[in-house]
């Protein structure tokens, strides 16, 4: 079934998807919302929200659901280790991104503090920053359990931990966040950089 993925280059939520898609091998189209003109994205996802997936006449919005909706529909390979522990490991370590650190950093919450609270534009990214910093820390205390002595997050394959930690960490690096305290994070990194599906997702 046609499937066209509205996405930006500049988004890890995005790029989470376009790497799953590259690495299951699903052909798409994509339409860049930024190219739409106002108002029509949101007739397509009305929270606005990016990234929608349409399959066929249906739209998935929320790109965690996307990456489940991949993993059932196309299950090779799998974004998931065999073993139901590890599995859920995977799952842990990747909501960790996506749930408590990737949203301090959007543009919408930083809006509202400022809107809100009166704080500086510099001042939301720097905790920002902040939050980065310890989100990292915690992950690399994580990584050094769980990455053994595979290139990536949870060993010698690719899971839904690396698709979800690879573009939060294009857009930490964006805002120079320093990674020679995280050297698990940043060899993860370096090895995903040159996997053919992270290439061919790249912002």
């Amino acid at each position: 079934m046609k499937m066209t993925l509205y996405s930006v280059a500049s988004s890890s939520a995005c790029e989470r998807v376009r790497i799953a898609l590259a690495l299951k091998g699903v052909s798409y189209d994509i339409i860049t919302i930024s190219a739409m003109p106002p108002g029509d994205y949101l007739k397509i996802n009305p929270q606005g929200l990016m990234p929608a997936l349409k399959i066929g006449e249906t739209i998935l919005t929320q790109s965690m659901a996307m990456l489940e909706y991949l993993e059932e529909t196309y299950p090779e390979p799998s974004l998931f280790p065999a073993d139901p522990v590890r599995r859920a490991q995977v799952r842990a370590f990747a909501q960790i991104i996506a749930s408590d650190i990737h949203p301090v950093g959007i543009g919408r919450l930083r809006k509202n503090l400022r809107k809100s609270f009166g704080a500086s534009e510099q001042q939301t990214l720097e905790w920002y920053d902040d939050v980065a910093q310890s989100g990292f820390a915690m992950l690399e205390g994580l990584l050094t359990k769980s990455k053994g002595e595979g290139p990536y997050c949870f060993g010698q394959d690719v899971t839904l931990a690396d698709i979800v930690m690879v573009p939060h960490m294009h857009t930490a690096h964006e805002r120079g966040v320093d990674f020679s305290s995280f050297p698990l994070a940043a060899s993860v990194f370096k090895a995903c950089t040159v996997h053919p599906a992270f290439v061919a997702a790249a912002r």
